[in-house]
């Protein structure tokens, strides 16, 4: 699960834990299961040491409409003035 996102990088809890500097492909699912679009690629970064489900992720490669899927994201759960 994705518990902080930026147009960068993301904080993910997962059931097994990363190892510091491991790639990793992720994939955005909708709500029904199906993929929405190709891969993410990312390396993990250091995070919460006082997390043990989570960690982060710098994005290496992202497909056509990842960006725009971000900011979509990012500005529907922004709080409105």
């Amino acid at each position: 699960w994705v518990t902080r996102l930026c147009r960068t990088g993301a904080e993910l809890v997962a059931t097994r834990r990363a190892r510091l500097f491991d790639n990793i492909r992720l994939e955005i699912l909708d709500e029904a299961g199906q993929t929405l679009m190709g891969f993410l690629y990312g390396k993990v970064i250091p995070g919460d040491a006082d997390a043990p489900s989570s960690f982060r992720v710098r994005f290496t490669s992202l497909p056509i409409g990842a960006v725009a899927l971000f900011k979509n994201l990012l500005s529907a759960s922004s709080p409105r003035a």
